[in-house]
């Protein structure tokens, strides 16, 4: 079964600029709707964004928001079994400076998810995207994963085989 899904996305950097948010260092939250949204005012966030956040923060992770300057994002609320999570981007300069990023992200996103869904029946679907930016002139791919948490870190090979240039 295949879990994870590859496709191009928006050039992050141009995006937010329209925006006026500003692409800064580590690892960025999205908005849901980044590549629709006409306006800052109607960007959105995924209700489980800022559980994500305060995991990622907690474990040392340099994370931040991509918000336009001064606006909080509405929260969209998925009422389900399943985790929908945030939009993840990983620059190209995170990606190569440090390597070891994405596989801890997934590690305490994984753990979280495995607990979390500890005796429900099915083992719960969660849905997590992440950006990677594939080169300096802000070329992204979007890679999203839909299965359960334990598979999680077929996301980290998927994008490990596509910067290695296997895709």
């Amino acid at each position: 079964m295949d879990f994870v899904t590859v496709d191009d996305f928006c050039n992050v950097r141009t995006q937010a600029k329209k925006y006026g948010a500003k692409v800064g260092s580590g690892l960025i939250l999205l908005p849901d709707n980044l590549q629709t949204a006409n306006n800052p005012s109607e960007l959105r966030s995924s209700g489980e964004a800022s559980t994500a956040f305060k995991l990622l923060k907690q474990s040392g992770i340099d994370i931040n928001h991509l918000n336009p300057e001064h606006d909080t994002l509405s929260v969209i609320r998925n009422n389900s079994f399943e985790w929908y999570g945030p939009i993840l981007f990983l620059s190209a300069a995170v990606l190569t400076e440090q390597p070891l990023i994405l596989g801890s992200v997934l590690e305490i996103l994984q753990n979280y998810l495995v607990s979390l869904f500890r005796g429900v029946a099915g083992s719960g679907k969660v849905s997590l995207k992440i950006i990677a930016e594939t080169n300096s002139e802000g070329s992204c791919k979007q890679f999203e994963y839909n299965g359960p948490p334990e598979s999680l870190g077929l996301l980290k090979e998927s994008i490990e085989k596509f910067i290695d240039g296997e895709n």
